[in-house]
């Protein structure tokens, strides 16, 4: 009976301990799929009439029950260096169940930070609002957010001196090209970045999406993402959606309706399996992130775990796809390293700003078994 009793216990503890410890959050594990930034305009499928600005997310890791994440649409030095303006919304959202990776969740955000109306509206989550009820979360057709650690700690000193500290600034959006801070304008943002007096967590240069628009006359309130939509690896989901190559702007609501579809992603980094024998070729591919591509093979590798741990190099070759053969038995875990760059400018009319990133791919499991040797039958005379 003893037995019993603790083999129960412990098999409910199992169960339980994934769901009560928050997902520890890294860069770009949270991105954005698609934004509506003018839904209670335009849109007759509103039941609540309040809800203003819809937004898509989808996480490329597994989140807890309990894992938070803040959203953000203050400007980064809107006003001062290295702070956060503090007129507009900071939300937490808290997870009220296990999120499964490439899950889409749906943010529904009214124009107004009312606890209670929020969750209303958002009946999966728990909605903790930071800044103030009169300091609204509402998207322009010009705006930025940013996803930050929801365990920061908000600060808001005034006159556009907020912060959020300590944790990592996961994801930065803005539907133009240019990220330009100190301008006075709730509209327009730095990107933060490292430097003497910002530290490596906030810096976001390998994780946002901007878009291309430049110009007053290109900026739209309807964005969704357009690429490739097979499986893949968490890293080359995450540089597809970072691709703004791979997005498609919408003119009003109903186009956005029609054409935008927020189905959940196959998200999973064993991108194939191979079986050969000793002396037989091994042939790897990495699917590109789109047709306008931003990411290049820098290298090609094999380990002996799946963790992708001391890895070997077997090729310095850039190809996307690589044949070689298969001269030592057991199971290996091949990948290639990608370099993907990210731009933005600090100006309208100004220069690229460029910054790149090199990340694995997802792996194949390649099982090479030993070649069966056989022995040549003799012609009877």
């Amino acid at each position: 009976m003893k037995k019993i009793i603790s083999f129960f216990f412990f098999f409910v503890l199992g169960i339980n301990l994934p769901l009560s410890a928050q997902t520890t959050l890294a860069k770009g594990d949270i991105v954005l799929l698609g934004i509506n930034a003018c839904f209670n305009n335009h849109c007759k499928k509103n039941n609540h009439n309040e809800i203003d600005d819809k937004i898509y997310l989808v996480p490329l890791d597994h989140l807890r029950q309990g894992t938070s994440f803040i959203i953000t649409d203050n400007g980064w030095e809107r006003n001062n260096n290295n702070y956060f303006g503090t007129t507009e919304g900071v939300l937490r959202f808290t997870s009220r169940k296990y999120i499964k990776k490439g899950t889409v969740i749906a943010l529904n955000i009214i124009p107004n930070s009312d606890k209670n109306k929020l969750e209303k509206v958002n009946p999966d989550w728990k909605v903790e609002v930071l800044n103030g009820n009169n300091n609204n979360f509402d998207f322009a057709q010009h705006d930025q957010f940013f996803l930050v650690d929801g365990k920061n700690q908000w600060s808001n000193n005034g006159n556009h001196k907020g912060n959020l500290k300590d944790k990592p600034y996961l994801f930065a959006f803005n539907n133009k090209i240019v990220w330009k801070g100190k301008t006075g304008s709730s509209n327009d943002s730095s990107l933060p970045d490292e430097n003497p007096n910002n530290d490596n967590k906030k810096d976001l240069r390998n994780f946002h999406l901007s878009l291309l628009a430049e110009k007053k006359e290109d900026f739209k309130h309807y964005h969704y993402y357009n690429g490739p939509k097979t499986s893949t690896s968490r890293n080359q989901w995450m540089i597809r959606l970072l691709n703004p190559n791979n997005w498609e702007t919408e003119e009003s609501h109903n186009e956005f309706d029609n054409n935008f579809k927020p189905e959940n992603l196959e998200v999973n980094d064993l991108i194939g399996e191979i079986k050969v024998c000793e002396g037989e070729n091994i042939t790897l591919e990495i699917e590109k992130d789109g047709e306008k591509s931003i990411q290049e093979v820098v290298g090609w590798y094999k380990s002996t775990v799946n963790t992708l741990s001391n890895p070997t190099e077997i090729s310095s070759s850039t190809s996307n796809l690589l044949t070689i053969p298969a001269n030592e038995t057991g199971t290996f875990f091949y990948f290639a390293k990608i370099k993907y760059t990210l731009n933005h400018k600090k100006n309208q009319g100004g220069t690229i700003q460029s910054n790149s990133a090199v990340v694995n791919s997802g792996y194949y499991r390649v099982i090479v078994n030993k070649s069966v040797e056989t022995t040549p039958i003799e012609p009877i005379n």
